[in-house]
């Protein structure tokens, strides 16, 4: 394809934006990587957020006062978990509060009570963000 032809499709191609401007990651379907000045990688920063029972009000199979545990890059962290198993209904009581206090600022804390009556009662807290090359991926050494 001729440089002039090739200009005209990738223009096309992005909505009439100049690819040069984008960049070829961009046109590739890729995120534009963050660099620092030397040329290497940047650690991205993940959002952490602890769960904290702090009472049950009955008796619950799952959960005792004092039980935490995290989550991290949007996902339930069980190694550092106290409960040995969990309540899925608990999940998904747990799953909008998380959702509001993950965007808020670090402090920011709510209660909410399991589906169950209930019967447990959960904090939810944000904490300072952490940094690192993601869940399951190891640093790359530029």
């Amino acid at each position: 394809m001729p440089n002039a032809s090739r200009r005209s499709f990738l223009g096309a191609a992005t909505g009439g934006v100049a690819a040069s401007a984008l960049g070829p990651s961009i046109l590739l379907g890729q995120k534009p990587g963050r660099h620092d000045q030397q040329g290497k990688q940047k650690a991205n920063a993940y959002s952490v957020v602890r769960v904290t029972v702090k009472e049950t009000r009955e008796y619950c199979p799952f959960y005792k006062p004092g039980d935490t545990f995290f989550i991290r890059q949007q996902c339930f962290d069980p190694a550092t978990a106290t409960p040995k198993q969990f309540c899925i209904h608990s999940l998904k009581d747990i799953y909008e509060t998380y959702m509001k206090v993950r965007k808020g600022p670090v402090g920011n804390k709510q209660v909410v009570g399991c589906g169950d009556h209930g019967i447990a009662q959960f904090e939810i807290e944000r904490l300072a963000d952490e940094k690192g090359p993601g869940w399951n991926r190891p640093a790359k050494n530029h």
